[in-house]
């Protein structure tokens, strides 16, 4: 996996679950089809170990796809309650029964008076526990790589809102939100340095950027405001350390490419890519834009993996790897994991078609 991420020869392209496999203690159990599909990973694609960190952030994603621990035949609810200076703030999550996806039912902010009473918040004093991080790189050896996954700015100050209210809130009152994103950006580049003070090769994933871009906001008057400008300094503190950063961002990348390659990320993902409807932008355009200095990571819609035949899903993979592989610096992967809980036989045999795909089609001279 480094190799691909750091553009080094290859035998062959990558291809990951990404979202869970046999290293991660938050994996999907008790099911025989996630069990098959986790074994598939570990057998013959790149593995990443989850590691969850406090980064001092005061959140995390309220839509996380999955916790440790979950029994996911019931349903769950989560409350999240926080006391600031100027009175409480209280959110609720939910996870319903044979889902692995919790959802946010009732965000932290909901006014302008919720934004201010966040960030009558003092910044929190907090050590990561870079132990945790360094244990789990000594199991794993060459198994796998630990991703971390702190978000940026403004996925995790988007994540405290429903999106149409954070929309409302940044078109009345831009000063407000931009005071939001410093002082997240604050704390977050606070947790950044002291965890990758002390680790090297791990990597470090910044969901987010997709909330400025189409067809959420316009990109060419957001983007560089809400993602360049706050994600440039932690993306730096990452690949000067000696780690992998890892820019998460779905949705039209045709507008955001320049942004993305300003920034320069050691990877993007999911790339979705045409003919997808939520795309813009073809694997070979993105390749020849990015694909020379940045790893690209995605290039399957999930709900392909849900709906295709296997031969159809050995056909795309083909296709996408005829515009993907050639130079490396790629690694097949769908646009999210499964969410269905039982895992349906029809997607595990996708799966696996699309895992001997990349190993038949991907192979490099």
């Amino acid at each position: 996996m480094i190799a691909h991420l750091t553009g080094r020869p290859a035998d062959r392209v990558g291809v990951t679950l990404y979202e869970f496999s046999h290293l991660d203690d938050n994996r999907p159990r008790g099911d025989a089809g996630y069990a098959a599909l986790i074994e598939l990973q570990r057998r013959m694609g790149e593995s990443f170990a989850h590691c969850g960190l406090d980064f001092g952030t005061t959140v995390g994603d309220p839509n996380v796809v999955l916790e440790g621990g979950a029994d996911l035949a019931a349903a769950q609810q989560r409350v999240t309650t926080l006391a600031t200076p100027r009175g409480e703030l209280k959110g609720i999550s939910r996870r319903e029964a044979g889902n692995i996806t919790w959802w946010q039912v009732k965000p932290l902010i909901e006014t302008p008076q919720d934004c201010r009473k966040w960030l009558s918040l003092p910044p929190r004093p907090t050590e990561p526990d870079v132990q945790k991080v360094l244990d789990l790189q000594r199991e794993l050896g060459e198994e796998g790589l630990v991703l971390l996954g702190p978000g940026d700015a403004l996925g995790l100050v988007c994540g405290m809102f429903h999106f149409d209210r954070f929309v409302m809130t940044l078109l009345a009152d831009e000063g407000l939100i931009l005071a939001m994103l410093e002082a997240m950006a604050q704390r977050l580049n606070d947790g950044l340095r002291k965890v990758c003070g002390q680790v090297r090769g791990v990597c470090v994933r910044f969901w987010g950027p997709e909330y400025a871009g189409a067809p959420l906001l316009n990109p060419g008057k957001h983007f560089g405001k809400l993602v360049v400008d706050f994600d440039r300094q932690p993306i730096r503190i990452v690949n000067e350390s000696g780690n992998f950063s890892v820019l998460h961002c779905h949705g039209r990348l045709a507008e955001i490419m320049d942004g993305i390659a300003e920034l320069s990320p050691t990877a993007l993902e999911p790339l979705e890519v045409l003919p997808a409807g939520t795309a813009d932008v073809s694997m070979r355009q993105l390749k020849s834009r990015l694909g020379r200095r940045i790893c690209l990571m995605g290039g399957l819609q999930a709900t392909e993996l849900e709906l295709l035949s296997p031969e159809q899903i050995d056909a795309r993979v083909k296709e996408v790897l005829a515009a993907a592989a050639p130079g490396g610096r790629f690694v097949l992967l769908p646009s999210s994991a499964p969410i269905q809980y039982p895992l349906p036989p029809r997607v595990v045999e996708n799966y696996r078609a699309c895992f001997e795909a990349a190993h038949k089609h991907g192979r490099y001279e």
